[in-house]
């Protein structure tokens, strides 16, 4: 299963995953957790904050003061430094593959938790890139296209973030996703359709391994945002599947990430 939901992303702004202006009841606040522990030399971020409904449109309050610790089961843990409301980060873990990872989080006497793996790490073989002419979608140019090869005989789950000159294009709204289920052990060669490049143009492709929950998430969300073609529902969409314990929003994800750069010539 392939799904790119970058080309029709122009439509779906203004619509939270979480706070959906399409609700018109009014709605409790809930809490919204998004959690990601990678590989990467950085430190690892959680942002909490709370929903808001119909009559406070656009309104995500931050939540702070929340304890938030991450431990593994290596024996392990850290507890997280609040350093923007709402912004939790950590000062020396670093994800590695194999290691098992729990979140919890307390929130006004109420614990939210979660666990999660960090799969193995696949690596990009190569990019390469394809002229095409204009269509009714794209200009005139060249698409990139990432070469890896898939592990046999385990279930793998990717996203694919791509950079034009050091600048995200797809972002928290526009995911380029796909399992394993049609190309399991086998060399892959995915065209990733976001917009045509130029000449000269540095491209940047991250390829995300990520642990299963936090595909079904990505996967729920693209649906939940969107009807046929992208367009927004008219009918409430459902929240995203979270793996986060007593109710909570979002998502803990837990993925090795790997990456590779090449110059339109």
């Amino acid at each position: 299963m392939y799904k790119n939901n970058s080309r029709d992303s122009s439509k779906i702004k203004g619509c939270s995953p979480f706070q959906c202006s399409c609700n018109l009841t009014g709605m409790k606040p809930a809490i919204v957790i998004e959690a990601v522990i990678t590989d990467q030399t950085v430190k690892q971020t959680i942002k909490l904050t709370k929903t808001s409904d119909y009559f406070d449109p656009g309104i995500y309050p931050a939540v702070s003061y929340a304890n938030v610790f991450i431990s593994d089961n290596m024996g392990n843990s850290e507890s997280l430094l609040e350093v923007n409301p709402g912004i939790y980060q950590t000062t020396n873990l670093q994800g590695a593959t194999g290691i098992i990872y729990e979140l919890s989080v307390e929130v006004d006497d109420i614990e939210y938790s979660a666990i999660s793996k960090m799969p193995v790490k696949v690596n990009i073989d190569t990019l390469s890139t394809e002229f095409f002419e204009a269509t009714h979608h794209f200009d005139e140019g060249y698409m990139v296209k990432c070469h890896f090869t898939d592990p046999a005989g385990i279930s793998n789950y990717y996203r694919f973030k791509i950079y034009e000159n050091g600048v995200l294009l797809n972002s928290n709204s526009d995911f380029i996703i796909s399992d394993d289920k049609i190309f399991d052990g086998n060399p892959v060669q995915m065209p990733l359709s976001i917009k045509s490049f130029q000449i000269n143009d540095t491209v940047t492709v991250e390829l995300l391994s990520l642990d299963k929950d936090t595909f079904d998430y990505y996967n729920t969300l693209i649906e939940s945002s969107s009807g046929p073609g992208g367009i927004i529902s008219g009918s409430t969409p459902a929240n995203p599947i979270s793996n986060i314990s007593n109710g909570a929003m979002g998502y803990f994800g837990v993925f090795s990430i790997n990456s590779k750069t090449i110059i339109i010539q």
